[in-house]
């Protein structure tokens, strides 16, 4: 990552050669908010350009602002909580999931696997979610007489379904998630159809709680229910607490929960 020669230039991706230009120093703007200054110009800091809240904008080097686009949270890449986005018209799959890091640190998660996507195969879920002591998903779900399932591509080409995690038929596990503490399926109707769903089949393959939903809920009620049951579950609260009181707050009222 190199800084510009000016200020206002963009940032740029570009092999590491030790330049100034390429060593940053973080400093604290505030408790976790950090801004980050290259040594080529220390005075300056990276910044969201002037539309922060838009998908696709350059990152460039600008003079200190009070309007925060030059605040940044920093979070370590690893497996430790897996948030996955599936990109959705007219859907805001990924707002929710950046939002509620903050309270997975204070519950201490440290490592993040976030992955806000077009496509994922179902295999490269699978395997991530054998890594993730936590795994909070946003997508569309469905339901059919064999489970449910949530879509995993925008062209509706991939897609979990209950029985990729646990095998009712022959009760026996798919996927390994003996690691996992909670798993997250914040989707339409990802907890009907009785016990056969994603998060009784999470627990059934070794997660200790998880939670789906039995009806059709709306998107944006979906993610103000999420970032509500993370508020309250980095309290301390139990999952039954905490989405029985995010289900209040949000009116989803949908919830279902599977715990060992």
């Amino acid at each position: 990552m190199t800084a510009p020669s000016a200020v206002d230039g963009s940032i740029t991706q570009t092999s590491y050669t030790g330049a100034s230009t390429q060593l940053w120093k973080i400093t604290t703007a505030e408790d976790d908010i950090y801004r980050l200054s290259p040594k080529s110009n220390p005075s300056y800091y990276m910044s969201a350009g002037d539309s922060s809240a838009e998908d696709g904008v350059n990152i460039e080097m600008r003079s200190s602002r009070s309007d925060s686009k030059d605040e940044w949270y920093l979070y370590l890449n690893g497996t430790e909580a897996m948030l996955m986005g599936i990109y959705a018209n007219f859907h805001d799959h990924t707002t929710a999931l950046a939002k509620i890091m903050s309270n997975l640190l204070t519950c201490g998660y440290e490592s993040f696997n976030f992955i806000a996507t077009d496509y994922i195969s179902r295999s490269d879920l699978q395997n991530s979610m054998e890594a993730s002591e936590i795994y909070v998903s946003r997508s569309h779900g469905n339901v059919d007489d064999n489970g449910t399932y949530i879509i995993l591509a925008k062209n509706n080409t991939s897609w979990i379904h209950s029985n990729d995690i646990y095998n009712f038929s022959t009760n026996t596990p798919v996927i390994d998630l003996s690691d996992c503490d909670l798993a997250l399926f914040v989707a339409c109707y990802t907890g009907a159809n009785g016990d056969i769903n994603l998060p009784n089949a999470a627990v059934k393959a070794g997660a200790k709680a998880a939670v789906g939903f039995k009806d059709d809920i709306d998107c944006d009620k979906a993610n103000e229910w999420t970032e509500s049951f993370f508020l309250y579950y980095e309290q301390g609260k139990t999952v039954d607490e905490a989405a029985d009181t995010a289900d209040n707050e949000s009116g989803v009222d949908s919830y279902v929960v599977f715990s060992q």
